[in-house]
């Protein structure tokens, strides 16, 4: 029997216990490979979405939220704040840019978000396409690259926004928004949102709200017994409005490094309840989380690679010992040490690469599904983005293998031919 009839054999003969092992091996490398492409996509994302971003001025709560919510759109906001802070914040020689954002309502799931033309300068983005601009006027709305993607809208089109931050809200089927342009895609959080002057959110809210005081009215039996008596009451609603008008955080980005220091703290310390959230720092808190929980599910991970291993040695020992009398037969009719050794080392080289290679497409398979069951809560993830850390992977996986292999390998260019063959 030539080696590589043998190394066939032998695979035959213990195919349940090779697969078993194999599988171990498979997963092991396979939880690694998700895991640190996941990592390093997610935190290159994150750190993408948030870089010309110093802090965000939100209603007072968790920061963590009030980001999660302005940057990300991610979150449900802590609440509203007033236009005053968003002015002060705006003259402060501390404050570059500060970017007002209003939420309240989605289309088709994607949040319909009133701001200022300076939001494409914390969120570049190039327009795709000549015929679309930035919105001019209330009721103008710029679409991200997916929201586009998603509903076929195109420039001149019309759409309604619904009540909420989710699918199924009330529509508001009096106010539609015109399309006046789409974003070109950038793998960040502007690709999934709707962009539209400040003024479009407040109109919609200001309406609604004036909608239901008039059914409170309705059900208490309120006057709306003459024409002039209505128009006061709207006049009034009007002129409180105006002076109310509130938003949900400010996107804030400082002149110079001496203004972290000091913003923040004037920021929390103001009296009408506004949080400071830096995202720098918040971030740096999730990711360490993050890492945390990656690094004991690597842990994990490690442990079925090992397994794997000591299931390969096991096996490899265990396939000496059963065909010994083989081994010493081959030795004795010619086959020399190398031969013996190629074989058994040849079989565990064999299914370290096997185990390796299937465990890298195997890791990119769990993370295309977690792209599509979970969508990463809206960050965008290249399930198919092959990496030098597959290759490092791999490679310290199938090193392992060969290292191991050589042992019994080792053994079998050592078997004493007459002993093993007076063997019973």
């Amino acid at each position: 029997m030539n080696p590589l009839g043998f190394l066939v054999r032998t695979l035959k003969t213990d195919l349940n216990k090779w697969i078993v092992n194999l599988s171990l091996l498979a997963f092991g490398v396979a939880g690694v490979v998700c895991l640190r492409s996941l990592e390093s996509q997610v935190a290159s994302n994150v750190l993408s979405d948030a870089r010309n971003i110093d802090m965000v001025a939100g209603a007072r709560g968790s920061a963590l939220q009030i980001i999660m919510s302005a940057v990300f759109q991610l979150d449900v906001p802590t609440g509203n704040i007033t236009q005053q802070v968003l002015s002060d914040l705006k003259t402060n020689r501390g404050v570059k840019l500060a970017v007002p954002v209003s939420m309240g309502d989605s289309f088709s799931g994607f949040r319909v978000i009133g701001t200022t033309p300076d939001y494409l300068e914390l969120f570049p983005a190039e327009f795709a396409g000549k015929d679309s601009q930035i919105f001019k006027s209330a009721f103008d709305a710029v679409l991200g690259a997916e929201v586009a993607a998603s509903s076929k809208l195109r420039i001149g089109d019309t759409f309604v926004g619904s009540h909420g931050l989710g699918n199924g809200g009330e529509q508001h089927a009096q106010f539609p928004y015109k399309v006046v342009g789409i974003l070109a895609a950038t793998g960040g959080v502007v690709d999934r949102v709707i962009l539209t002057p400040l003024e479009s959110v407040w109109a919609v809210h200001e309406a609604q709200h004036h909608h239901a005081e008039n059914e409170s009215d309705d059900e208490a039996g309120g006057p709306h017994t003459s024409h002039h008596h209505h128009d006061e009451k709207d006049h009034d609603h009007d002129t409180i409005h105006a002076n109310d008008r509130k938003i949900t955080a400010v996107l804030i980005k400082f002149s110079s490094p001496l203004s972290a220091a000091i913003i923040p703290r004037m920021v929390n310390d103001r009296p009408d309840g506004v949080t400071a959230a830096v995202p720098a720092v918040e971030l740096t808190r999730l990711t360490a989380l993050f890492r945390g929980v990656a690094g004991l599910i690597s842990g994990g991970a490690f442990l079925l690679i090992a397994l794997s291993m000591l299931g390969f040695i096991l096996g490899l020992y265990r396939a000496l010992r059963e065909r010994k009398r083989e081994l010493a037969s081959m030795r004795a009719l010619g086959a020399s040490r190398a031969a013996l050794f190629s074989i058994v080392f040849g079989e565990g080289t064999l299914l370290s690469f096997s185990g390796a290679v299937l465990g890298v497409f195997l890791g990119h398979f769990l993370l295309w599904i977690v792209q599509l069951k979970f969508s990463l809560l809206g960050t965008r993830i290249d399930a198919w983005q092959f990496t030098m850390d597959d290759v490092l992977v791999a490679g310290a996986a199938l090193t392992l293998g060969i290292l191991i292999s050589s042992l019994p390998a080792f053994s079998a260019g050592r078997i004493n031919v007459i002993e093993a063959l007076n063997e019973k």
